[in-house]
């Protein structure tokens, strides 16, 4: 993670949604399993969609990865022998 870049939210699985602080507009950032990329976001706008309950980690392109730890289900159906 490049100097200046601060973790401000942990989301579980290696997830995270980080700062900017090199720029003075603070864009957000999303990192998961040592890939980031940019969310689109400033920290203001972060915060409103957190305030609001809208707050969601941002994947690339919207769509998470097609593993299964990504799969919220995958582990109950392990569990079920499915």
């Amino acid at each position: 993670m490049p100097a200046g870049v601060v973790p401000l939210y942990d989301w579980g699985c290696t997830m995270w949604s980080m700062i900017d602080c090199r720029d003075p507009d603070g864009p957000m950032w999303s990192n998961a399993d040592g890939d980031c990329w940019p969310q689109g976001v400033n920290l203001a706008q972060w915060l409103v969609a957190a305030m609001d309950g809208e707050l969601r980690f941002a994947w690339p392109n919207g769509v998470p990865p097609e593993s299964e730890w990504h799969r919220p289900n995958a582990s109950a159906a392990r569990r079920e022998g499915n």
